[in-house]
């Protein structure tokens, strides 16, 4: 995945477009919130959220769903993410 790449984050559940945004990583050393990015996972720019009551893969104690994440790095799992096309 290219950094910048304009993407839809895929509910974790389901097969619905919660969010959308822009890949800043997928370094697994890159940091999210105080944690290791890790394998299989993608350091996200949350530019628009479509379902603000979706659950979000790693919870903080400051962001507990997608509509907390509005402008701000988090971490998906790569198999939840889909590349916009140009």
């Amino acid at each position: 995945m290219q950094k910048d790449a304009k993407c839809q984050l895929i509910d974790l559940g389901g097969a619905d477009v919660v969010a959308e945004g822009s890949i800043a990583s997928t370094d697994p050393i890159t940091m999210v919130h105080c944690r290791p990015l890790g394998r299989n996972a993608v350091k996200v720019w949350i530019e628009l959220v479509i379902v603000p009551d979706a659950e979000i893969w790693r919870p903080t104690s400051g962001l507990t769903c997608m509509d907390d994440c509005f402008g701000v790095p988090i971490a998906w799992p790569m198999e939840k993410i889909i590349i916009k096309s140009k």
